[in-house]
């Protein structure tokens, strides 16, 4: 009986190596996962700063493109606001004009009998 006893635990042995050997199998493959997939989040990470950082940089070129446009937008409305008191000037220096005529051949005028 003492041998089936030794036949038993050093079966028990083996079998216990093999689900060692086989954890360590698994661990080490859960290890090799784990760091792939450390790896792809920093590379993720990366990735994701330098969005941001384009975001950023669109965001504020954006901002300086609107300020020209607005700029432009500003200068045109005065020129055309200048552009507007160049001919109404004249306009109404003529307006006068017209009057003052009138006003002489209305003085001028001599009467049918």
């Amino acid at each position: 009986m003492y041998h089936k006893d030794i036949d038993r635990r050093i079966s028990q042995l083996v079998e216990a190596k093999k689900e060692h050997k086989s954890n360590q199998v698994a661990l080490e493959a859960s290890h090799t996962i784990i760091d792939g997939l450390s790896e792809i989040g920093l590379c993720m990470s990366k990735k994701i700063e330098m969005m941001k950082a384009k975001k950023q940089q669109t965001r504020e070129s954006h901002m300086k493109c609107h300020q020209r446009l607005q700029a432009r937008i500003q200068l045109t409305e005065s020129m055309i606001q200048e552009q507007q008191l160049t001919i109404e000037t004249p306009m109404e220096e003529n307006a006068g004009l017209l009057q003052t005529i009138q006003g002489l051949q209305e003085d001028n005028v001599v009467p049918i009998r």
